[in-house]
């Protein structure tokens, strides 16, 4: 707390400040393959208490397979 004081950051403000689902984010530019849509789309479903069908038997979409070879996440 008291390097919070002495640079005159509020943590208390990111702490209970709501971000749009919308906000560009300091990280958005790092490419994990996985694309943001995905994510809400998961996050979404996991406030549904539903669960995403396993990757090996139905392709989410996620974008993840361009990344591995054979575009394949069960590969």
């Amino acid at each position: 707390m008291q390097a919070f004081a002495s640079c005159g950051v509020d943590p208390a403000f990111y702490a209970n400040t709501e971000i749009p689902l919308d906000a560009v984010l300091p990280w958005d530019h790092i490419d994990v393959g996985v694309r943001k849509a995905h994510l809400l789309h998961e996050r979404e479903m996991a406030y549904a208490s539903a669960l995403s069908p396993d990757c090996r038997h139905q392709c989410a979409a996620c974008g993840a397979a361009k990344l591995l070879k054979g575009g394949r996440c069960d590969g």
